[in-house]
């Protein structure tokens, strides 16, 4: 009497799922064709051949102390079920993750995503909209979504333009600033400039000389830079 083989182990989707029905199946099998009774060999080679070659792959990559079906069967569930996390302390850094001084909110958003998945909440959009707008560093932001009714993907939609403003009007302010200090250097250097022509022309300087002839005359010097003298008698 022939028995439906177990179907073949697949290590592709829910790898958990998948192995909990195959060593199911494989138990019943098993019984049913009583390979307890047959020899290990005989019972591990049976396993082997019920596995994929996919499957195969791995199992001969796993460190496995003795070829048994016990402990191959034991080395596979490692594999496809890790250990189970702290649900606690998963749910713990999501709720308290907030985002930081900087920190970019698509960053922020991301994090909460990844972090939601391992709390295993099945959280409704709701409350990761409010755990987004609890966490969001921009208080005045935070503010106006609590006054208003937005879905998740509306708030999410909202922070974006929100930062993205901000951004935007931080390098206008920044390339302002730019434009004003250039402006001032080269008013500066006009400036300068201007004093040094201006320097070029002073007053003509006067100096009151004797005409070495005792005649009570004098003779007043009148020195223009960059001119010749000019002699001017005064009585």
């Amino acid at each position: 009497m022939e028995f439906n083989k177990p179907d073949p182990l697949k290590m592709t989707g829910n790898l958990a799922e998948n192995f909990r029905n195959f060593r199911n199946q494989l138990q019943m099998y098993f019984n049913a064709t009583e390979c307890h009774s047959k020899e290990e060999a005989t019972q591990v080679a049976i396993l082997l051949d019920l596995l994929w070659s996919d499957c195969l792959k791995i199992y001969n990559t796993l460190k496995i102390p003795s070829i048994t079906v016990f402990e191959i069967l034991k080395a596979l569930e490692a594999y496809c079920i890790p250990p189970r996390r702290n649900e606690t302390m998963q749910q713990y850094k999501f709720f308290t993750r907030k985002q930081l001084d900087g920190e970019p909110f698509n960053k922020y958003y991301a994090d909460l995503r990844e972090l939601v998945k391992s709390c295993e909440l099945n959280t409704c959009d709701k409350l990761f909209k409010i755990q987004i707008i609890l966490g969001i560093s921009d208080k005045e932001l935070q503010a106006r979504l609590l006054r208003d009714e937005l879905t998740l993907e509306k708030t999410v939609k909202h922070c974006q333009i929100v930062e993205e403003s901000k951004v935007n009007r931080k390098l206008i302010q920044e390339n302002t600033k730019k434009l004003l200090n250039i402006e001032a250097e080269q008013h500066k250097g006009s400036n300068q400039y201007s004093r040094g022509v201006k320097s070029n022309f002073r007053k003509p300087t006067q100096h009151k000389q004797s005409n070495g002839k005792g005649d009570g005359k004098v003779i007043t010097v009148i020195v223009k830079q960059g001119l010749s003298p000019i002699l001017k008698k005064k009585i």
